[in-house]
Formats: C-alpha cells, structure tokens, sequence
C-alpha cells in the first residue's frame, strides 16, 4: 500500500479536523489521509469511507481509538 504514495507523509487523524475532504485532498496530493472517527458510530463511519471513496481510490486511514482501562499494578 505504501508503495502507492508519491510522498512518505500521513496526515494526522486531529479530531474535526480531520474531515471527508481534507482527507481526500491529502489523498489526491500523494499522501495517507486520515479520517478521524474515534467518536463517529458504524452507520456515519460507513457513509465517510464511503465519501472519501468517491473523491478516490488512493489508500487512506480510518483511525478509531480504542480505550483500555489501564492494569492495576502492585506497589513493589
């Protein structure tokens, strides 16, 4: 996949910034776009892929953050 970018740069996910149309136009410069949907639920996530597909059909990222609660260690 990467052997497809023009430019080894990925744009960073930032929250709204992150937009269909930053995304694509990242794309379409010859760089990894990036959608950010950590807060986005399945059917609105479905309908950016599916956005950012029709503006290209160069790689890009769809980049959800998942939370752990962290592992309680002993004191030592």
């Amino acid at each position: 996949m990467f052997e497809r970018l023009a430019h080894p740069i990925v744009a960073a996910p930032i929250g709204s910034v992150g937009s269909v149309d930053l995304t694509a136009a990242v794309c379409r410069a010859g760089a990894m776009g990036s959608l950010a949907m950590t807060w986005t639920g399945p059917e609105a996530a479905a309908a950016r892929v599916r956005a950012v597909r029709l503006r290209t059909r160069a790689p890009f990222i769809a980049n959800f953050v998942l939370h752990f609660e962290p592992v309680a260690l002993d004191a030592v």
